[in-house]
């Protein structure tokens, strides 16, 4: 049986030195050396993983920011010291630790229909209908990267520790606009 050589082509081999030359059997000298759509291509790959790496910089600044009080900012003014009654049988207070290595509770969350869990939670209490809850402030978590509000609020008449409670406007606790959800919150009158 013979073989034939199509096609014999002398070119530099990069990892040996620059004076020396190899045969390559069957290949073009084309396929060896990289074209302008090779460096096109690391280009693009360079402008990608450059650009997630700025936007990774960006969130982990953003991140680090501290909460920005809104509380004279229209429309959560108009409920600062409000006053509503627990209508609804199914919300919880959920206990969450500041880390998971001291376990000391820093702060409570209320969360209607609470399915929420994780290590993170100390402890989950039923809130009894009736209870009062009175609005003491507004506040945005993370104001660079989100628009996510949640109330600091005061809850009469029940034992919890003595931590932030807050109640943020969303799974289930939002309403229209900055009040809260009237199936699960009752506004009370006005001391007024």
């Amino acid at each position: 049986m013979d073989y034939q050589v199509s096609r014999v082509r002398w070119v530099r081999w990069p990892t040996v030195s620059s004076t020396s030359v190899v045969p390559v059997i069957g290949m073009d000298i084309r396929q060896c050396e990289p074209g302008p759509r090779a460096n096109r291509r690391v280009g693009r790959w360079s402008l990608v993983l450059g650009g997630l790496g700025a936007l990774c910089l960006v969130f982990a600044f953003a991140a680090c920011t501290p909460p920005k009080d809104i509380t004279s900012t229209k429309p959560y003014a108009d409920l600062i010291g409000a006053k509503y009654s627990v209508v609804a049988d199914d919300l919880y207070a959920y206990g969450v630790y500041e880390s998971l290595s001291d376990k000391r509770v820093t702060l409570v969350e209320l969360v209607p229909a609470g399915t929420i869990g994780g290590l993170e939670f100390a402890f989950r209490r039923k809130v009894p209908m009736g209870t009062v809850i009175r609005v003491l402030s507004a506040w945005l978590r993370y104001p660079l990267i989100e628009r996510r509000a949640y109330y600091l609020v005061a809850m009469e008449n029940w034992d919890l520790p003595p931590v932030p409670i807050r109640l943020y406007l969303d799974r289930g606790n939002e309403g229209a606009g900055a009040d809260l959800n009237p199936a699960v919150y009752k506004k009370l009158p006005s001391d007024k």
